[in-house]
């Protein structure tokens, strides 16, 4: 991180980092200040194949285990199942999707 980033009066300046890299250390930052709750828009998307799977089957499970809340959002359907609750948005409500269900596979509630 020398090459990438520098640190000035307990400030982080000359950002060089990847979108996945600018992710990682947010939620290290997030990590360092303990907040019990952590919500992850999409976070994935921008890490590689081995990072992305690595974040799903050890590290989101590692922080379960510490007692940390962790909301994932994401579309990739590969790691679904590694998720003890999905939610989809659906006619502008959160809809429980049952276990097992493909969420993108099942069909749109009625507007009401």
């Amino acid at each position: 991180m020398r090459e990438k980033a520098n640190i000035e009066d307990d400030v982080l300046t000359d950002l060089r980092l990847s979108q996945g890299q600018r992710k990682r250390l947010a939620l290290l930052s997030a990590l360092l200040e303990q907040r019990p709750v952590l919500v992850l828009d999409e976070w994935a998307a921008d890490q590689d194949p081995a990072f992305r799977h690595h974040f799903y089957t050890q590290l989101v499970p590692a922080l379960k285990a510490e007692g940390r809340t962790i909301v994932a959002i994401s579309h990739d359907e590969r790691y679904f199942d590694t998720a003890d609750r999905i939610l989809k948005v659906d006619g502008g409500r959160l809809v429980e999707v049952p276990r097992g269900a493909r969420p993108f596979d099942l069909p749109h509630a009625a507007a009401s």
